[in-house]
């Protein structure tokens, strides 16, 4: 297998993991390879070494407790309460923080809110129907995630839920 497969950074079906985050590694520009930062040689690294599982985690990174997982920098929770008073707390959430809510859509499967913080960071709730009365509740604060702050509008949904 030639490595210099790399110029074609269009086409990634077909690929094995190990080749996908090859790509990610080595972008090419007018022939040449440029490097980027090391910890990603090493997530493509543990990727052809062990699958893609260990690159994802030294990516992004998995932490749970009580049901709260932080993955790829969102917090996930699945509650056991319906998508319309799961979206209702979370909308009462960040208007609590005094967020202004730039995006809310919702229908009857899914919904998704949008803000911004003060310091130009974006928020995203995205909600999920499972069941009846089962919402996933994903929240992503900035491009690669802040746990603390995702955290803390987690638990005031929470709080709103009681």
């Amino acid at each position: 297998m030639k490595a210099i497969r790399l110029i074609d950074n269009r086409r990634r079906v077909g690929r094995s993991c190990f080749e996908n985050i090859v790509l990610s590694v080595f972008r090419v520009r007018a022939g040449v390879a440029h490097k980027c930062t090391p910890w990603i040689v090493l997530a493509a690294l543990a990727g052809g070494a062990f699958g893609c599982a260990p690159a994802a985690i030294l990516a992004g990174g998995v932490a749970g407790a009580a049901g709260v997982v932080w993955v790829k920098g969102s917090l996930e929770e699945t509650l056991t309460v319906p998508l319309d008073r799961v979206h209702q707390a979370a909308l009462d959430a960040i208007k609590a923080f005094e967020l202004p809510v730039q995006k809310d859509r919702k229908d009857k499967m899914s919904a998704v809110l949008a803000a911004r913080f003060a310091d130009g960071k974006h928020l995203q709730v995205q909600l999920v129907s499972l069941a009846e009365s089962s919402t996933k509740v994903s929240i992503r604060v900035g491009v690669f995630g802040d746990e603390a702050r995702s955290r803390r509008l987690l638990k005031e949904i929470q709080r709103r839920l009681e």
